[in-house]
Formats: C-alpha cells, sequence, structure tokens
C-alpha cells in the first residue's frame, strides 16, 4: 500500500493542493471534473472564474464516523499551455472535533486519485471513492468501539477499586 499524500493543517482544516497537468482541452476537463465531483455528492456553488464544489455539513466531523459527510471544498483552476492544461486543485476538508485516522486519509488521496483517473480515462468511476468512503467508515467504527470499550473497562476498574479499597 503506497502512503497517501499528506495535507497540510490550516485550523481545522486538512488542506490539499494538487497541480495535474492533462492533455484534455479546458472545458473538456471542467466537463469531466464537474460529472465526477458531482458523482460522488458534490455540488456546484460556483462556476466562473474558479470553479467550487462542497459537499457535507460543518459539524458533520463530530458526529459521522463517514469521511464522505464533513464538510468538503473543492475549488478547481485552470490554466493552458501550449497543448497543455494545467489544473490547480484545492481540497479543504473540516475535521472540527475529530482527529483524521488513516483511513480518511486514504479517501481523500482516493476522491483525487479520481480526479486524474477521469482526465485520463474520459469517465466517470465513483466507485473508488464509495469503497474508500465504506472502508474508512467502518475502520472509524472499530477504532471508536475499541476506544469505547477500553474507556468502559477504566471507569468499571476504577469504580470497582474506590468501592472496594476501604474494605481492605
Amino acid at each position: 500500500m503506497t502512503t497517501p499524500l499528506m495535507p497540510s493543517k490550516d485550523g481545522t482544516w486538512r488542506v490539499y493542493q494538487v497541480s495535474i497537468e492533462t492533455d484534455v482541452r479546458k472545458g473538456a476537463a471542467s466537463k469531466y471534473i464537474t460529472e465526477y465531483l458531482q458523482a460522488i455528492g458534490f455540488s456546484q456553488t460556483q462556476i466562473s472564474p474558479t470553479m467550487i464544489f462542497e459537499r457535507g455539513a460543518t459539524l458533520a466531523s463530530m458526529y459521522n464516523f463517514n469521511p464522505k459527510a464533513q464538510k468538503t471544498e473543492v475549488s478547481v483552476d485552470f490554466a493552458s499551455v501550449g497543448n497543455q492544461t494545467i489544473i490547480e486543485l484545492t481540497m479543504r476538508i473540516n475535521c472540527l472535533g475529530n482527529r483524521p485516522l488513516s483511513k480518511d486519509y486514504e479517501f481523500w488521496a482516493a476522491e483525487i486519485a479520481g480526479i486524474e483517473d477521469v482526465l485520463e480515462h474520459g469517465y466517470v468511476n465513483p466507485y473508488i471513492s464509495a469503497f474508500a468512503a465504506e472502508r474508512a467508515f467502518w475502520y472509524n467504527v472499530t477504532v471508536a468501539l475499541i476506544v469505547w470499550s477500553l474507556l468502559l473497562i477504566i471507569v468499571i476498574s476504577l469504580t470497582m477499586a474506590i468501592l472496594f479499597l476501604p474494605l481492605l
């Protein structure tokens, strides 16, 4: 397994900044990216000059184990140089009240890889993102259950010690 692309931190936000070079013309690249992001649950909030897409809720990271529910903003800028189109992609994920785990980072890297995939092949494949989201969800649930179980064991142990230690 390769190490996923790691974002920078900006307060409670995780920020990915990726530059993609492609032979696809700007208009076609814009269409492909829009179709892909809409297929994985984003809605377009701005078309020009920078395309902006949003998904999720601001407080979802505090109560939802699925990274797809977290507030995510994607901005896309285009530049043409000769036959090449350069796409500047910024993905911002609000992680308020949440410490992302390894599978969350893999999920976000998979979504960026999906953009590269649609530009390379010309068709939308939302299943990579869906698989990574489900994998992250179950990983997060498992970690939460382990943490809560350990916390419960500690609380029971301390309660027992407080109740029965004076009797010795």
